[in-house]
This record gives C-alpha cells, structure tokens and sequence, in this order.
C-alpha cells in the first residue's frame, strides 16, 4: 500500500479469519511512503479458503482486500 498524500494517515488492519493471520493490527503510514503487509496462510486441512481483510482509515474510508488459499492434501 502506498500513501501517495501529502499527510501521514493511521491504518488499522482488523485481523481476516482463519487460516490467514496478519502480525500488525495498527500502522502510520507517512506521506509518500509505502508498506508492504505480509499474509500467512497456515491452513490445517486441505481444501480451498477465502477471506476479507479489512483495512481502515482516519479518512472514514476502507479497503476491502479478498485473500483466496488452497491447501493441498
């Protein structure tokens, strides 16, 4: 993710379902800055699984993110 605005903007991730974890659930992000957020998939069987991760803003707006995984057996 990449602020492209002059103004530093709070972030909160609020955590997907499992099997997807996230390490952060707060960040700033400086203007002209970019994050990069790591995913992990850690299923704990085999098959197909999706998600939503949710990050909000300061801006009262949010990003909607569709995480997809598939384990296999």
């Amino acid at each position: 993710m990449r602020n492209n605005s002059f103004h530093t903007h709070e972030l909160k991730f609020v955590n997907p379902r499992e099997p997807f974890y996230i390490k952060h659930s707060k960040y700033s992000l400086r203007s002209q800055h970019y994050i990069n957020l790591p995913v992990q998939f850690k299923p704990g069987a085999a098959g197909q699984y999706s998600a939503v991760l949710l990050v909000q803003t300061d801006t009262s707006s949010s990003l909607r993110i569709q995480l997809s995984g598939e384990a296999l057996p």
